[in-house]
């Protein structure tokens, strides 16, 4: 049987396609030139230029090619689902979960190609929020819609934002399910393997057609900030008779070292839970070898060595913007951790730093280096 060879514009094509994919994955997408992708293909910049014309044209191929296959797939598995819906209803919902959720876990090249084009979406949303929305509403949301019908029919309890809500907890569960699968075998120890996608797949469904079989929540009276405040005011008395002050006491001196101890508190919490104190140990070892720090002789000192680490591992783990940390997790500066940073990589001690965390680490391997290191040359 004679094969028919592929012409060679197409190899071309699909060659620069496959490798910007996986480095705009793994450097992120503003960190990677066309430049860098002709060398690493191996072509001539006349040929990138000539097939696509500019970067954002390659990266909407790479969407055109994964979403169109996934599209493809789930509108096909939700009209066969949708044939055979009067002979067995009971399992219809499952039906459709399974027919929008399984191409995601069987791209055509495989468990590696549904990885990397996952990353690839968490890299552009982290770099370019606007960008990411309007890719993901031009490629996804007509089979969307056709999901949401089908859906409405099966659940006819829930009202039409009930049901929005929970589709987008769906995709909610199936992004982090395939952008973040080093997380599972954490927890379970290793008992559950992240690379046996179809045992995802099948809990996935049955999590989710749960969640969209429940009844929907009875309204609330009072409004969210309400409820903030008076939580608020239920912990403060808590809070300041751990620090030994009255709620009577209007010293404003004394209630902002209470603040300033508190704070502090929860940046060594967070620092403790994000770093072991034997890869703390290591790392210290690494820190003593540079030159020291000059501190301040007046004014607020700044974070030790340890928060400003944690800060960068939290972010990393947690996929967050700098400016955040402060807000999500305590720590005092999300500018000082990122500060120190580049202080580490001037030095070139944070490439050691950052082999001991992925060999000191449980998720070492699957931290989010490409968010907080600065892009390679190119």
């Amino acid at each position: 049987m004679i094969i028919p060879m592929r012409k060679p514009e197409a190899a071309t094509v699909d060659r620069i396609v496959a490798v910007a994919e996986k480095m705009f994955a793994e450097y992120g997408y503003r960190g990677v030139s066309l430049r860098a992708v002709m060398r690493e293909c191996g072509v001539n910049a006349a040929a990138i230029h000539y097939h696509f014309g500019s970067k954002e044209a390659l990266l909407e191929e790479i969407f055109v090619r994964r979403a169109g296959a996934l599209n493809s797939a789930r509108l096909r598995l939700l009209d066969h689902g949708m044939q055979r819906e009067n002979a067995d209803s009971h399992d219809h919902l499952e039906s459709i979960l399974h027919a929008f959720l399984s191409p995601a876990f069987s791209l055509p090249d495989g468990d590696e190609g549904v990885r990397r084009f996952t990353r690839l979406r968490s890299v552009i949303a982290h770099e370019n929020a606007e960008l990411s929305q309007q890719l993901v509403s031009r490629h996804f949301n007509e089979t969307s819609g056709h999901f949401i019908a089908a859906l409405r029919k099966a659940l006819p309890h829930l009202s039409h934002q009930a049901l929005l809500w929970r589709f987008h907890f769906l995709l909610g569960a199936q992004y982090y399910t395939l952008s973040n699968p080093g997380r599972i075998e954490s927890l379970s120890a290793g008992t559950c393997d992240a690379s046996d996608l179809q045992s995802a797949l099948d809990e996935l469904v049955a999590f989710v057609a749960a969640g969209f079989r429940a009844p929907s929540p009875k309204p609330q009276r009072r409004t969210r900030g309400a409820r903030v405040t008076q939580a608020a005011q239920a912990a403060q008395p808590q809070r300041t008779a751990r620090l030994g002050i009255g709620a009577e006491n209007g010293n404003a001196k004394a209630a902002g070292r209470a603040k300033g101890q508190l704070a502090r508190e929860s940046a060594a919490h967070s620092a403790e839970a994000q770093i072991s104190d034997a890869a703390w140990s290591a790392i210290a070892a690494l820190l003593k070898a540079k030159p020291a720090r000059v501190e301040p002789s007046r004014g607020r000192k700044p974070i030790s060595d340890r928060e400003a680490l944690s800060g960068i591992v939290y972010v990393m783990r947690h996929r967050l913007r700098w400016r955040d940390l402060s807000v999500v997790a305590g720590f005092r500066s999300g500018a000082s951790c990122w500060r120190r940073l580049r202080e580490w990589e001037a030095s070139d001690v944070w490439q050691q730093i950052a082999a001991v965390l992925r060999e000191r680490l449980p998720d070492g391997e699957e931290l989010d280096f490409a968010i907080v290191e600065r892009p390679p040359a190119t």
